[in-house]
């Protein structure tokens, strides 16, 4: 069905799933972080920016560095 969304249709970071990666995935990180919110199994998957297997403060921060063109 043409509604049901795959993962490839996301890029790593893409967080609220807006089809941007930009600050706003990076503040979801973190209020995923601080229990503020809670993320579907896809967005777990695709908030893991430096596939380390886990959510960490460094992968906001990695989507901050991309978002600045640092990397």
């Amino acid at each position: 069905y043409s509604f049901i969304l795959r993962l490839n249709d996301y890029k790593s970071g893409d967080v609220n799933l807006d089809s941007k990666v930009n600050v706003l995935d990076a503040t979801e990180i973190q209020k995923h972080l601080a229990s503020i919110i809670s993320f579907t199994d896809r967005q777990i998957t695709l908030a893991d920016v430096d596939s380390d297997g886990k959510i960490t403060i460094k992968d906001s921060t990695q989507i901050q560095r991309i978002t600045a063109g640092l990397i």
